[in-house]
């Protein structure tokens, strides 16, 4: 319902074929993730700055993939007091459902379920629903710009705005994946409110205009033509700064321009589905961001060279501009 759904009855069944202490969570007859709980222990879950050890069972948590540890009820407190999650068995089982759902919206999302949202939108927005006809906004284009959005976690609970920026640019706009952009930049307070710090500023991982340009000139076809070592080392460093802001509980997005985009989202949507990338037009103008890290040129597009001739570095220069970034956020 946070996403703007309604979740269908969730349907629990005992399989003697599988270990006892395991389950799967099945979509469509489909298994989309699975796990394994102790009910009568708990899950400390290693955030990456413990100081103390705790003895336990090796495991990794279901869900953000952390390294973690089953121990029994009479460690809890050493281990919360070592820096650890602690988490009981349902809690574990219960969030591993919310974000494995929350993953795979978009595939709950049918016609028929599209038609009765617009249906209760009829009740307060009939104008706006009744301009959704096969000459201006066909549904096929509103529930396949509704997936996308659902695809990339967007919530689609204001609907009455989304279907308004729809039938505002669907005369300009013919293409399904433009328009979604269109509808991006609308909506825009919606995608960046779950990045934002607790003084309201949009955290975000900015990238090297060096950098920027660089990637953009690859794109053939909406696709980014990174060569694959390129591309690895992107990955590498964008994980590296996902999994941070998930230990941290922090989300944060990628920040860039809107022609990157798409590209960028398509080329890490397989390694790296929960990352969002979010461009500069969909922050609202009374929103302020935090520049985190950055990407720079150097560390993607080629291996890092030392400076030996005096001059400052690409990393020093780089460094200088997130400092300029976040002085002129404060």
């Amino acid at each position: 319902r946070k996403h703007g759904l309604w979740i269908p009855v969730v349907r629990i069944r005992d399989n003697v074929n599988q270990e006892s202490t395991a389950y799967r969570v099945l979509l469509s007859g489909r298994e989309v993730a699975r796990g394994h709980l102790r009910p009568e222990m708990y899950l400390a879950i290693d955030p990456g700055k413990t100081t103390l050890a705790v003895e336990g069972e090796e495991t990794t948590d279901p869900t953000f993939g952390l390294p973690a540890k089953w121990i029994p009820a009479a460690s809890r407190h050493r281990a919360k007091m070592g820096g650890f999650t602690v988490v009981d068995a349902p809690s574990v089982l219960i969030t591993h459902l919310g974000e494995t759902l929350r993953r795979y919206a978009h595939e709950l999302l049918s016609r028929e379920d599209l038609q009765k949202m617009l249906n209760k939108v009829r009740e307060t927005s009939p104008t706006v629903v009744d301009e959704i006809k096969p000459d201006l906004v066909r549904m096929g284009v509103v529930h396949q710009t509704l997936i996308r959005l659902l695809q990339e976690r967007v919530p689609i609970t204001n609907l009455p705005v989304i279907l308004e920026s729809l039938v505002h640019h669907a005369s300009q706009v013919k293409d399904p994946l433009h328009l979604t952009e269109r509808v991006r930049d609308d909506i825009g307070r919606t995608i960046c409110d779950r990045f934002r710090d607790d003084r309201g500023r949009v955290r975000v991982l900015v990238i090297e205009p060096r950098l920027e340009m660089a990637m953009r000139d690859t794109i053939q076809d909406n696709k980014l033509g990174l060569k694959p070592g390129q591309l690895e080392r992107l990955m590498t460093l964008l994980s590296s700064e996902w999994q941070k802001s998930t230990i941290q509980n922090r989300p944060l997005a990628v920040l860039t321009d809107r022609v990157l985009r798409w590209p960028l989202r398509h080329a890490i949507e397989r390694g790296l589905p929960d990352l969002a990338i979010i461009a500069y037009t969909e922050i609202p103008v009374d929103m302020m961001i935090e520049p985190v890290s950055m990407l720079r040129h150097e560390d993607v597009m080629d291996a890092a060279r030392p400076t030996t001739d005096g001059k400052p570095s690409d990393s020093t220069k780089s460094a200088s501009l997130l400092d300029a970034l976040k002085s002129s956020a404060a």
